[in-house]
């Protein structure tokens, strides 16, 4: 498994999600969907996504279809999610992507290079 999903609680209402390796679409959409699971059993729609370690595996199409199943569950007013890559990073293009298809369906996203100021902006009410 190229992806880990947890509570980063008690001191953050946060589900962290963490990529290494090559994420295949299948590991992405069984990333999201524990996710998921994570989220409505802490019932938090904060997200803290961590590419850090991620080479790539997965296309903009990809990308896109698990922003549509976000937007699917109906949760955009509630969800936020942080996503953390380096700066230099190839996969940071696909992260702006990311942020870019989420805000465009209304889903509250950004991309950050620093893991504290993700993890505040995730945190906030």
């Amino acid at each position: 498994m190229t992806w880990s999903v947890s509570h980063l609680g008690p001191a953050h209402d946060v589900v962290g999600l963490t990529y290494s390796g090559d994420v295949d679409r299948t590991e992405l959409v069984a990333a999201f969907e524990a996710a998921v699971v994570e989220a409505r059993a802490h019932d938090t729609w904060h997200v803290l996504t961590d590419l850090s370690g991620l080479t790539g595996g997965h296309s903009l199409f990809d990308l896109y279809a698990v922003v549509e199943g976000v937007v699917g569950l109906g949760v955009q007013e509630r969800f936020r999610e942080a996503v953390v890559t380096a700066k230099d990073s190839e996969i940071l293009a696909n992260a702006q992507f990311w942020e870019t298809a989420c805000l465009n369906r209304g889903v509250s996203a950004r991309v950050f290079a620093d893991r504290d100021e993700a993890l505040a902006w995730v945190s906030a009410p």
